[in-house]
């Protein structure tokens, strides 16, 4: 089992400190199984959160997170290497 990817992702601007956007975001893959012919199962997570403010007044939402288990079969292969004779 092997972790895959990891993204921390992180942004923000603005004009002043009454008028500005900030925000962030992770996101991670997990590999379950890996056949011989690179089909995998994998497992993902993430999360992200943000804020803005607009004339003295934040809004914040709440935190979103997100997360999934899926396969991928590799089709880039010759065809030799699908065979089984």
């Amino acid at each position: 089992m092997f972790l895959e990817n990891f993204n921390v992702h992180v942004s923000g601007g603005g004009r002043n400190h009454r008028d500005f956007n900030v925000g962030g975001s992770v996101h991670g893959e997990y590999i379950l199984y890996r056949s011989r012919g690179d089909t995998r199962g994998v497992a993902s997570a993430g999360a992200a959160h943000g804020a803005t403010r607009i004339n003295d007044k934040t809004y914040e939402g709440r935190p979103q997170g997100s997360w999934g288990i899926g396969v991928e079969i590799s089709i880039g292969h010759d065809i030799r290497d699908i065979c089984f004779s």
